[in-house]
């Protein structure tokens, strides 16, 4: 949560731009992606002294209009020994579920890791990369204002998962559904990593979006690529 007022003036850039863009007028009716993610820790309160990586984790469409939630990805950032971090299952379900909390139906999520990227980086000396890993969905359609949960384990093989209690993306002791910059979500489109500007309302951006896990910027996008 450090990172988001160092880089207020950046997310404000990004609204004065999409104001200024040719989308502008079917983004201001609340039309297109418009996801925001919040985690909690749920039977695991820590990642660093515990054996998995266990947040549940939920994903909200607030868009006007249904979208599927196979368009997105969440993106999330380790450093441990390269090969050593599995997801405990081959899949896990994602519950869906409408505006007022009603079961619409499941999909399901895979875990891995994105190959792409190479090398260490760091923010903090309790905030370092040297792996992400994608957490991808099959298609599912979520209408405005519904929402999509769910809890897939990743583990090193039964040791603490992050001893070092360094990785960049944690799960920290908070049983209530939160904004979480260390987490983002990303546009699934081939070839391209782009990350997406999360909102809170059809025509409210989110302030606390994920973050770049080397520098800590704002670098989201409002469009799909």
């Amino acid at each position: 949560m450090r990172a988001i007022a160092k880089h207020a003036v950046s997310f404000s850039g990004l609204v004065a731009f999409l104001a200024a863009s040719g989308t502008a007028s079917a983004q201001e009716r609340g039309h297109g992606p418009r996801w925001d993610l919040k985690v909690r820790s749920a039977d695991v309160p820590n990642s660093c002294t515990s054996t998995v990586f266990r947040p549940e984790m939920r994903i909200t469409n607030h868009s006007v209009d249904p979208r599927d939630l196979s368009e997105i990805l969440v993106q999330t950032y380790f450093n441990s020994p390269l090969g050593s971090v599995q997801p405990v299952h081959p899949f896990t379900f994602v519950t869906v579920t409408d505006i007022q909390g009603g079961v619409t139906g499941f999909a399901q999520v895979t875990a891995s890791e994105f190959v792409r990227f190479v090398g260490t980086c760091s923010v903090a000396p309790d905030r370092k990369v040297n792996q992400p890993w994608d957490f991808f969905f099959s298609s599912v359609m979520i209408p405005p204002g519904g929402s999509a949960t769910f809890i897939d384990d990743l583990w090193v093989g039964g040791n603490i998962f992050d001893p070092q209690c360094d990785d960049f993306t944690k799960v920290e002791p908070n049983g209530t559904f939160h904004d979480d910059v260390h987490y983002s979500l990303m546009f699934n489109s081939v070839g391209l990593t782009t990350r997406a500007c999360e909102w809170i309302a059809p025509l409210i951006p989110d302030a606390n979006t994920g973050v770049n896990e080397c520098t800590g910027a704002v670098d989201c996008s409002f469009t799909l690529p």
